[in-house]
């Protein structure tokens, strides 16, 4: 067993490597999946509540049309970084409410801008969340 330093532990870094990185992506995609949730301007909810987080293809079923109230999906497995993930709204008129302000509403958070918000601070949320996981590893 290689150490180096202060008693640091080469052998199991690859294994806490992976799980803090498996963390992080399962942190940025739920948190990604419950700020649509919550930002997406709301009539019966349906839209709101057909955020689907899937692997390796999305999954763009929606609610009923008679669907009412706010309830969000949570992905029923494990999450980790292997494969692609999707967060897709299956509803014929998502497109419509997440760029055009006048079917946006104005959005619950972010204003009419709401969903353009959340996509393009990505890249950053998921930077915090790997920052905050590889800080972890000793």
């Amino acid at each position: 067993m290689a150490k180096f330093g202060r008693g640091f532990d080469l052998a199991g870094y690859g294994e806490k490597l992976e799980k803090a990185v498996d963390q992080s992506v399962s942190e940025y995609l739920q948190l990604t999946q419950g700020q649509l949730f919550a930002a997406n301007p709301v009539d019966t909810g349906r839209m709101a509540s057909s955020w689907y987080l899937t692997k390796d293809t999305p999954d763009l079923t929606a609610r009923s049309k008679d669907w009412t109230g706010l309830q969000l999906k949570k992905y029923p497995g494990k999450i980790t970084a292997d494969g692609n993930w999707y967060i897709a709204n299956g509803v014929p008129y998502s497109e419509r409410v997440a760029f055009d302000p006048v079917y946006g509403k104005g959005g619950r958070v972010g204003g009419s801008a709401w969903y353009t918000n959340i996509v393009t601070q990505q890249k950053t949320t998921l930077d915090k969340r790997l920052i905050v996981n590889l800080r972890k590893i000793t």
